[in-house]
């Protein structure tokens, strides 16, 4: 977990996103976690109050980084407590 920190934090400061929270493209979060499109794709197309935080801008799906990384750490207790 520390080391996907580290990078999620260089990824911020080479977008210049650290500061402005600014929302971002399925490609520009595939790209900072590392994961193919396809898995975003998949994981913002399911709703509900579990579902991956993301924002409708017209026919575009986006999303805050913060709100992504939280939603991850999120799934990962969950899974440990069942």
């Amino acid at each position: 977990m520390f080391i996907f920190v580290i990078l999620y934090d260089f990824f911020l400061l080479e977008k210049g996103l650290m500061m402005n929270q600014k929302l971002i493209s399925v490609g520009e979060l595939a790209e900072a976690l590392n994961v193919p499109k396809s898995w975003v794709y998949s994981r913002s197309r399911k709703s509900g109050p579990k579902s991956m935080p993301k924002l409708k801008v017209g026919k575009y799906v986006r999303f805050r980084i913060d709100d992504v990384i939280e939603w991850i750490e999120e799934q990962g207790v969950r899974e440990k407590e069942s």
